[in-house]
């Protein structure tokens, strides 16, 4: 969000009302209650959009975005390849790493990573234009896997968590 904001798109997302002010706060101009029955049409009142993306990866969001493409389809980008999701035949999911569209071979990659490494992640950082995510550093090292990854499913924690495997129980 804060880089596609940081070159000049406006942002609306949609999230938790618990989230919608630190999205805001990021670049967000709109966000719109993810759970709402209307979230949908919401979305699409305020289209059309250039690039859809769902963060979530889940079914729910892939559907609703595979219904904001019609009728005419096309693609969006997603964090899951969700293979287990039965999208309409005109819609496309685009599965890849972020970091992966910058190892790939081929002229228009190419270009891009050298404007992402050469050009813009230097100007945002020195400008401070993207504010990295939240995060804990914890204790324990290989131990503490089990917990972080329990906190983070039970959705008790929502920022990054930091572990240092070579690190033993403090």
């Amino acid at each position: 969000m804060q880089y596609a904001k940081s070159v000049g798109y406006t942002i609306i997302a949609t999230a938790s009302p618990r989230a919608a002010s630190h999205l805001k706060s990021i670049g967000a101009s709109t966000v719109l209650d993810y759970k709402s029955p209307t979230v949908v049409n919401d979305l699409r009142a305020l289209g059309p959009y250039a690039y859809l993306f769902s963060a979530s990866g889940d079914a729910v969001s892939q559907h609703a975005i595979a219904d904001l493409l019609q009728p005419e389809g096309g693609k969006f980008a997603c964090v899951l390849p969700g293979k287990d999701v039965e999208l309409p035949g005109n819609v496309e999911r685009i599965y890849d790493t972020f970091s992966g569209a910058t190892q790939k071979e081929g002229p228009v990659f190419e270009k891009f990573s050298k404007w992402w490494y050469g050009d813009y992640l230097v100007k945002v950082i020195r400008d401070r234009k993207i504010e990295p995510p939240a995060c804990e550093k914890r204790s324990g090292g290989l131990r503490a896997i089990q917990k972080a990854a329990d906190d983070l499913l039970e959705g008790s924690f929502k920022a990054k968590l930091v572990l240092n495997p070579q690190e033993e129980r403090a």
